[in-house]
């Protein structure tokens, strides 16, 4: 609901919950409408439907968990098959159809990601592992982030709760950081965990039939990765979920 165009405080409320019926001026330069906040805005820095002081003041909010959520909200990541790319959304559906069909399991994980999840997912794996320095982050437009916490300490501790939360994989399964330009942005990536047990014989797109051992480490399965190369489904082995177009 909104209120009349009259001079009020900025939203200062000290509690974890804004109460129904406060009043709070967007922040802004520029006078505002008033905003009656309904019930379901309990973020204390929420102050204009949704909209966080760092956001609106030009401030930047620190690495950490927060960041996790507001991906969740901001910039999705999806495990829908359906939302990869056509021709290589065609030949995963082959692909695990012919692993399913041999007994196989598969837990999708990621298909189609967003540029600014990406963003997210380099710098904090970097940083976090001490590949780069906070201050080496680039920025991106609509992601207020601060990298650097001014301490190089909490700086990798704000990165790890979002490798953490993000579930990123690192050493030994993966040892490059999650790439700026991933095939998964495009819609021509899937990281999926493969599974079954002892022996099994999957067909590739030939008919052939194939004999595969379970290997725990997806990267050192060359059978494995042979079949799915056979529908354009590639393997990148230095990632152990992570399979594309072209291996990358």
């Amino acid at each position: 609901m909104v209120g009349y165009r009259i001079p009020g405080p900025l939203c200062s409320t000290t509690s974890e919950d804004i109460d129904e019926g406060t009043m709070c001026q967007m922040r802004s330069p520029l006078p505002g409408p008033l905003t009656m906040l309904p019930p379901y805005l309990s973020r204390r820095d929420y102050c204009f439907l949704g909209m966080t002081s760092s956001s609106s003041t030009g401030e930047k909010t620190k690495s950490g968990k927060y960041w996790v959520t507001w991906a969740d909200d901001n910039a999705k990541n999806s495990t829908n098959i359906i939302d990869l790319e056509a021709s290589f959304k065609t030949n995963v559906n082959a692909f695990f159809k012919a692993l399913t069909d041999a007994g196989a399991s598969l837990d999708v994980s990621t298909t189609q990601r967003s540029a600014k999840r990406a963003y997210l997912f380099h710098w904090c794996w970097k940083i976090y592992l001490g590949k780069c320095k906070p201050s080496d982050a680039t920025k991106m437009q609509d992601v207020d982030i601060e990298w650097d916490h001014g301490d190089l300490k909490k700086s990798k501790a704000g990165a790890h709760e979002m490798v953490a939360g993000f579930g990123l994989a690192v050493p030994p399964k993966s040892i490059l950081a999650p790439s700026l330009t991933s095939n998964h942005i495009e819609g021509k990536a899937i990281d999926v965990d493969i599974t079954w047990t002892g022996q099994i014989k999957v067909k590739k797109k030939d008919n052939t039939e194939v004999s595969v051992t379970y290997m725990a480490n997806a990267n050192a399965n060359t059978v494995l990765h042979s079949i799915g190369a056979s529908y354009g489904v590639k393997k990148l082995k230095n990632d152990a979920p992570h399979w594309s177009f072209d291996g990358l």
